[in-house]
């Protein structure tokens, strides 16, 4: 019997046959992948676009805290969506829960910095102005009710975070460049920040010159360039001082007009150590003032000649000033001792 043999054609074209199955069984392995992935995405798109819709129409109704999250859950799937994101932060704002609104803002603000959706950009920048500023009043408010009821440590850590916040409002000031990534903001918002830095910085010291500790309240005010970058440093310190003087001045006419001589005393020399600091012209206006309010707090206390002292340099020095005040007040004194005498 003759056995036959494949010849190299008829091999070749199983080979071929045989590939060619693998390939259409391939192919449709891919093809039914793909439509598993298109049918998956399809569901997925169609789920995530129902919870968006869901979000709106609670946001529409007024059910904020259930639209949240929702609006949460979509981002949480889809945490591209940038304009949603900022709806987000929007709603949780109006919700009073500013904090997890800035923390939004400032990713979107990250997220957005090469983008070039300038409208999407300068919403976001104006939102996070926004926010700045109402956490910043915020803050200024829980200070205030902090310094009334004399808890001087937490009015502090109020302060303390306002310093971020002005920061914040500096950077973000609405109508900058935001088609570059690096905004620059303009020198009249320089200026107003520096004011209301200078001032919070004053408020820090004064909340360490209220609890007695002297040596932290000049370094808080000396060492200016940990809180904020500066030009002009002799300017910019001057600045503070003459702002921790009216602050510290309100301060000791309260005393004075309780009649605590000596405290009133105590913080009127603090301020006029100040204005003596300050080479503005306000300061010089004041540093007569101080000083004879300083003269009445001797006089009050019947420490005449301490008094007299103080008014009689008052008249060398500023010959100009209260002429007629001055001398009466020498009058007095010099009355006063002699009374004094006789008594003795």
């Amino acid at each position: 019997m003759t056995t036959r043999t494949r010849g190299p054609h008829a091999e070749q074209a199983g080979r071929t046959a045989t590939k060619r199955c693998a390939i259409s069984i391939a192919s449709v392995i891919i093809l039914v992948t793909l439509v598993f992935i298109a049918l998956y995405q399809a569901v997925t798109y169609h789920q995530l676009q129902k919870k968006l819709r869901k979000a709106k129409s609670l946001q529409d109704i007024g059910e904020v805290e259930k639209a949240i999250k929702h609006y949460t859950d979509y981002l949480a799937a889809n945490p591209s969506a940038n304009e949603i994101k900022l709806e987000l932060a929007l709603l949780l704002e109006r919700n009073n829960n500013e904090r997890e609104a800035l923390r939004l803002f400032q990713v979107l603000n990250n997220d957005l910095k090469y983008s070039e959706n300038k409208d999407l950009k300068d919403a976001v920048t104006c939102s996070l102005y926004l926010n700045y500023a109402k956490l910043f009043d915020d803050c200024a408010l829980k200070a205030s009710t902090c310094m009334k009821e004399k808890k001087y440590s937490e009015a502090r850590s109020y302060y303390l975070k306002q310093q971020e916040y002005i920061k914040g409002e500096l950077e973000n000031e609405p109508g900058l460049d935001t088609a570059t990534a690096e905004k620059k903001p303009t020198e009249i918002a320089k200026k107003i920040w520096k004011y209301q830095a200078a001032e919070n910085i004053a408020h820090i010291a004064l909340t360490y010159w209220l609890e007695g500790d002297s040596d932290k309240t000049n370094k808080v005010i000396t060492q200016i360039s940990d809180w904020y970058p500066t030009v002009d440093i002799h300017k910019d310190l001057n600045l503070i001082y003459s702002t921790f003087a009216s602050l510290v001045e309100n301060i000791a006419f309260e005393d004075f007009n309780k009649k605590h001589w000596q405290l009133a005393r105590k913080n009127y020399q603090c301020a006029l150590n100040c204005r003596i600091r300050d080479l503005s012209e306000t300061s010089e206006v004041m540093i007569p003032v101080l000083e004879f309010d300083i003269g009445l707090t001797y006089y009050y206390q019947k420490m005449y000649t301490e008094a007299k002292r103080i008014f009689t340099q008052i008249k060398n020095d500023f010959p100009d000033y209260e002429n007629e005040s001055v001398r009466t007040m020498l009058i007095k004194c010099d009355k006063r001792e002699v009374d004094k005498s006789d008594l003795s």
